[in-house]
């Protein structure tokens, strides 16, 4: 995750608006810091220089807060020109500090840090005040923490604040200085004492003769970014709430720092499960940076990042792709990949490798971004590292295990037991443990895992992971009563509301947990004869072929080839139905059936992947509403299915009703306008037996095998027998 921190803008102490028309009848300007204002009357006399640059500076003021950052930086330059004519210093260095600000909000971090140095240069051979000095060191800061020159800007920083408490205290001034050190703890991975410095920083900043709303919005935006670090994510929303709140009160609904707040509050909603509603705000505040900010922006890139992580949790590989290697490009292009941020998203390219099965460009990917991250903060991701262990793991590497407990010790130490990082190191552990047969680490790690889950409550997807996680572990030591328990866990929730409705990632979870305990009620049944358990099995396979045939509907082929039945699912019917009904009508005609669905899901499959939709030119919005729909079908199904109160069930069957009623229309549309797809998609039905026999004649037969894996299943088929 990227977290969206704005900087601050400064205030010159422009008390006296100006008007646009060249003769204003008057103007008072003043640094805020204990001048006497000059005094000008533009009706006895024309415009001089020094009043046409107060015009422009506070022009320049205006549009930085407005947002309209290139207007700015001409109106700043111009105004620093006419203050040098005029020998006026003070507003020199003013309008300096100004374009130091404006070339930030313009990602141009280089050319901000030099001017703000010139300008703090100015401020003490041309002025002679301490305080102009300190604040065109503040200009400094945001422009090094920008570039990622970490022990830079902290250095600068504190002589900003030694010179602020040195002179007469001005509480406004110091909550400046205290912003962006708090902003900057942050970035070096230290949520905790970044909230405590933050806190100082706004406790001034509410009070009316020290009061800016805008710089108290924004230290809200960064307390609660520093809860998220912390995965606190309730209070997290709570301080981001506020802060959207403000911003509101101040801005446009097009301000970039309303983006920010967007942004932000989505980090949270997609660490919780709530991916549309995530989704939504991303894109709305990436749409907000590209029409503000232009395509080759900073924050565009750390929106891109943002949204590239939300698609690959919801299982949107291409699309996660796309948007992180956009990311990459405008990083690169702005700052060079040897950026935090850069090598933030350098950790999700090496996610996705591994999400892809590309195991060793995964450790590539991720021991860049956690050297790149390592060398500028002195702070170790250790999330990253976790998956780099498992990257280890699933290449058979003999490191994987030292490599987990290496993690876990580390966590453990840094974050204490509370911690969800904590959490999914001791459920690597656990996996990689059990791989290598060490059953006993294997079962103490997922116990610490559920146990750190069980006292902290916000991580949906985690706490799917982990449950799935430890049911495979069970069944692979031959504990299939406690692996279909766990299995019967995950698959009754958490899905109390509908935040989880668009997390593909979530489902795919629970899909595979249904076969997980499909798998286990089969080995129970094949181990003591249970029979009530090898039909429970075939009713769980039978719901998990009704989702992958929802799936194979989707028009996402990486999500739908997820959802593949597993070849050996006929041996296992077979298995089960021949305990009862050996060599019989039913437990050919069962076997005959899954056959053929496998076989019908392939080819339909494969013809989808053609051009088939292209010729029919069929509109995206209709598409993107058909996969909508079916989703949204098949989750309240299972919720309706689970539901354990009134109040849930009449909920979800009205919501049921609602859908199933859309996607009928929908499908109807389709039958009318595109009846190529609808007859391909929605029109074809598989095959039974009594199908086949009421084509053939009697002196026709089939013949079919289909292929498993233990046996190969042979299909004599007349219009009388089989």
């Amino acid at each position: 995750m990227i977290m969206l921190i704005e900087t601050h803008k400064r205030r010159f102490g422009l008390v006296v608006a100006l008007s646009v028309s060249i003769v204003a009848s008057s103007c008072t300007y003043s640094d805020g810091a204990g001048d006497q204002p000059s005094t000008t009357n533009a009706a006895t006399h024309p415009q001089t220089d020094g009043e046409r640059a107060v015009e422009l500076f506070q022009a320049g003021d205006r549009q930085l807060h407005e947002a309209w950052y290139d207007s700015s930086l001409v109106s700043y330059r111009a105004a620093a020109e006419l203050f040098e004519l005029s020998k006026d210093w003070r507003g020199f260095v003013r309008a300096r500090i100004g374009e130091a600000s404006a070339l930030e909000r313009l990602s141009q971090f280089s050319d901000g840090l030099k001017v703000a140095r010139e300008a703090e240069e100015a401020a003490r051979t041309l002025v002679g005040d301490s305080l102009l000095e300190a604040r065109a060191r503040d200009g400094q800061a945001e422009n090094l923490i920008r570039l990622g020159r970490y022990d830079e800007a902290m250095e600068v920083i504190e002589s900003a604040l030694e010179i602020k408490y040195g002179i007469e205290p001005n509480l406004y001034e110091i909550s400046k200085s205290l912003f962006l050190k708090g902003w900057l703890t942050l970035e070096l991975s230290r949520p905790d004492s970044a909230i405590k410095i933050l806190n100082a920083s706004g406790k001034d900043l509410g009070q009316e003769d020290t009061k800016d709303l805008a710089l108290l919005a924004r230290t809200y935006n960064t307390i609660g970014n520093a809860y998220n670090w912390s995965n606190d994510y309730d209070q997290a929303i709570n301080y981001l709430e506020q802060s959207l709140s403000l911003k509101e009160l101040i801005y446009s609904k097009t301000h970039p720092q309303i983006a920010y707040a967007l942004g932000n509050l989505s980090n949270n909603y997609r660490r919780l499960g709530k991916a549309r509603l995530a989704l939504e705000n991303y894109s709305r505040a990436l749409s907000i940076f590209l029409s503000r900010t232009g395509y080759a922006h900073f924050d565009v890139a750390v929106a891109l990042g943002n949204i590239g992580q939300l698609y690959m949790d919801m299982g949107e590989i291409e699309k996660a792709e796309l948007a992180i290697e956009k990311s990459l490009s405008i990083f690169h292009q702005l700052v060079g990949l040897d950026h935090t941020y850069a090598a933030t998203v350098l950790g999700l390219k090496g996610e996705l490798k591994y999400v892809s099965g590309d195991f060793a460009e995964a450790i590539e990917y991720l021991n860049s971004g956690l050297s790149t991250k390592y060398k500028l903060t002195s702070s170790y991701d250790w999330g990253l590292q976790t998956l780099v262990c498992e990257a280890k793991a699933a290449l058979e590497m003999q490191d994987a295990l030292a490599c987990i407990e290496l993690v876990v010790e580390n966590v453990e130490t840094l974050n204490g037991e509370s911690d969800f990082k904590l959490a999914n190191a001791y459920r690597a552990l656990g996996s990689i443990a059990s791989g290598f047969g060490r059953q006993h680490v294997a079962e103490q790690a997922f116990g610490r895992a559920i146990k750190i889950l069980e006292r902290r409550h916000g991580d949906t997807l985690l706490l799917t992971r982990v449950s799935y996680d430890y049911s495979k572990f069970l069944f692979r030591y031959g504990r299939f009563q406690e692996s279909k328990a766990v299995s019967d866990i995950i698959l009754s929730g958490p899905y109390d509301d509908d935040s989880n409705l668009g997390s593909l990632h979530v489902q795919k979870l629970t899909f595979d947990a249904l076969l997980q305990r499909a798998d286990a009620k089969f080995e129970l049944f094949r181990h003591r004869a249970d029979f009530e358990s090898g039909i429970s099995a075939i009713n769980d396979f039978t719901s998990a072929a009704v989702v992958s045939n929802v799936r194979t509907r989707h028009r996402n082929p990486n999500v739908d080839s997820n959802y593949l039945l597993p070849r050996s699912i006929p041996d296992k019917l077979a298995s089960i139905l021949q305990f009862e009904l050996t060599e019989t009508r039913r437990s050919i005609e069962m076997i005959f059936r899954y056959c053929e669905l496998s076989r019908n899901r392939s080819i339909q499959r494969s013809v989808l992947n053609q051009n088939l939709l292209l010729s029919e030119s069929i509109p995206e919005v209709l598409l993107d509403l058909e996969a909508k729909l079916s989703e949204e079908i098949l989750s309240f199904s299972n919720r309706l299915k689970i539901s354990s109160t009134d109040t849930t069930t009449n909920r979800y069957r009205r919501q049921l009703i609602s859908a199933t009623q859309s996607y009928d229309s929908l499908i109807t549309v389709f039958e009318q306008e595109y009846p190529k797809y609808y007859r391909l998609k929605h029109s074809s039905q598989t095959a039974s037996i009594v199908d086949v026999q009421n084509h053939l004649s009697d002196r026709e037969a089939l013949i079919e095998y289909v292929v498993g894996i233990d046996s190969t299943y042979a299909f004599a088929i007349t219009a009388n027998s089989v």
